[in-house]
């Protein structure tokens, strides 16, 4: 009886512990990306109500930056999607070298990305950008050829005070309005929302 009511119990914990493990798995397939391994566009939105909402309780101030990387039709037509692919992956990385733990990093769609400054003011927002565009600059990938690529990004930033009752779509669209200001400026840029 007691060999019996052993393996029920190890039996039984085999079952929570896969249970669990699957519970994790699919957490983690409903909030990244494919791709890139980072967060997807739903898990951005969660991040984004929460973090508005901190901010109406009267959170520190929040910035938010919409990253489009410039002529990106054009990489992925002329090399293939797999380049398309490989240089999604290669922003990423990049991207998640230089910005904090607290910042939080998504795929929005496309070759478009958003990411989430909490106690970030408009001049440490344009600092970030500048270092992110930075980064591409001084890092380009490799093509399969070994030929060196330069990518390229047009930012758009908003900024948030304490206080503020935005929500996470006009946020958005006042991020995306600011990107392509810096898109018609010339690209390779980074304009904040005004």
């Amino acid at each position: 009886l007691l060999l019996m009511l052993a393996v029920l119990g190890v039996g039984f914990g085999y079952v929570l512990a896969a249970h669990e493990r699957a519970q994790k798995q699919l957490h983690h397939l409903a909030t990244r990306d494919p791709l890139t391994g980072c967060r997807n566009r739903r898990r951005l939105d969660q991040i984004m109500n929460a973090e508005l909402a901190r901010l109406r309780r009267g959170g520190a101030v929040l910035s938010f930056m919409v990253i489009d990387l410039d002529n990106f039709k054009v990489l992925n037509d002329a090399q293939g999607h797999a380049v398309g692919d490989a240089a999604l992956k290669h922003v990423v990385r990049l991207l998640k070298q230089r910005l904090r733990t607290t910042d939080k990093l998504a795929r929005m769609g496309g070759e478009e990305f958003g990411v989430v400054l909490p106690s970030t003011d408009a001049v440490g927002a344009l600092q970030v950008a500048a270092q992110l565009r930075q980064a591409l600059h001084d890092t380009p990938m490799l093509l399969a050829d070994g030929s060196p690529h330069t990518l390229t990004a047009s930012i758009g930033i908003v900024t948030l005070p304490s206080g503020s009752d935005a929500n996470r779509h006009a946020v958005y669209e006042a991020a995306d309005k600011a990107m392509y200001e810096a898109k018609r400026g010339g690209k390779d840029g980074a304009r904040a929302s005004g």
